[in-house]
């Protein structure tokens, strides 16, 4: 094999993007509120704010608590 041969893999980690609507609930609530509210962690909650990938059952909590 060389290196012309090579192909990437990409790998899906099972991480998903949460929507525009979510990602603008959160930041019109407060990231502190919707943290305290579905007990997810605040770090946790700005990530989806800001959309980075989080795991399908934390979005599921997140929706919860709206």
């Amino acid at each position: 094999m060389t290196m012309v041969d090579f192909h990437c893999s990409e790998y899906n980690v099972g991480k998903m993007v949460a929507d525009e609507q979510t990602r603008n609930w959160i930041k019109e609530t407060g990231i502190r509120r919707v943290a305290r509210d579905s007990k997810v962690n605040r770090e946790t909650v700005a990530l989806v704010a800001n959309g980075e990938p989080v795991k399908p059952s934390t979005l599921a909590k997140l929706a919860q608590s709206r």
